[in-house]
This record gives structure tokens, sequence and C-alpha cells, in this order.
């Protein structure tokens, strides 16, 4: 079993409903041992979108970062529609950082390229880190 933050992101009516979906189906194919609070951020990337509603969960999986990987686009796919990079979405799910793990690959790069560079992932996760759960790598981060 391994940890590994999980970043949520829904900017899509409801987006309330959309990540208590993804934070449950989580559960499913993993331990969630525990949730940030919600933040509300402006859109990154194409701007002209609502708001989106964010969250970092923290997992204990038995799944490998692929695996995992395939199973978070499978939870997405069932609720997400198709639309172009960076616009609206109901619910999309990035791992951040998983335990143990620093690859880069054409489809997986962990820890997550530009998590640095988001508030809308590092003040979640740096919430976390205040009620005590592991950094993973103090490297991977900073």
């Amino acid at each position: 079993m391994r940890l590994a933050y999980i970043g949520l992101g829904s900017n899509v009516e409801p987006r309330l409903q959309y990540l208590r979906f993804g934070i449950h189906e989580l559960g499913k194919i993993s331990s969630v041992l525990d949730v940030s609070s919600l933040y509300e951020t402006e859109p990154w990337g194409f701007k002209e979108q609502p708001r989106f509603l964010n969250a970092v969960a923290l997992i204990e999986s038995k799944l490998d970062p692929f695996s995992l990987l395939d199973a978070l686009k499978e939870i997405e796919a069932r609720v997400r529609l198709p639309r172009f990079r960076w616009g609206p979405r109901e619910l999309d799910l990035d791992i951040l950082v998983y335990e143990g793990v620093r690859l880069k690959t054409p489809s997986l790069e962990v820890p997550h390229p530009r998590m640095r560079e988001r508030a809308f992932v590092m003040v979640p996760l740096r919430e976390l880190w205040e009620r005590g759960w592991p950094r993973l790598t103090e490297e991977a981060l900073f």
C-alpha cells in the first residue's frame, strides 16, 4: 500500500456534487484517509470559464501509479464531457504525488509537473500537511 495525493477540481454545476462523486469513487479503488477543505479558485489556462472548486485527497492505494491513473480516468469518464484542454470540466482528478515514485513518461509525470505553480493545489496540500500528513518527498515538492 502506498500513499498518494490526488487533486480534485470541478467548474461545471453542480460542482460540489461532482467532487463528492469523485471522492466517493476514490473510496472504491483506495482508502481515502483525508480530504482538504474546498477552495473556490480562478480558472487556470483558459480564463473565460466558471470558477473551480478544488480540493486534495490523501489516499492509500494498492494500485501502481499507472493503474491508479487509469482508474482516475475511468472515474472522470463517467461524468466528464469531452472538451478542449484546460476548458470546463465536470470532474478533474490528478495524481499530484505518489509515495516513493518519481517518473516522467508521455502519459504520466509524478510529482505533477505544474503543481508548484498552482495555488489551487498547494493551498489544500499544505492544509493536509498542517494536519500532520506526510509530504512524502521533500525534494519532489520544493
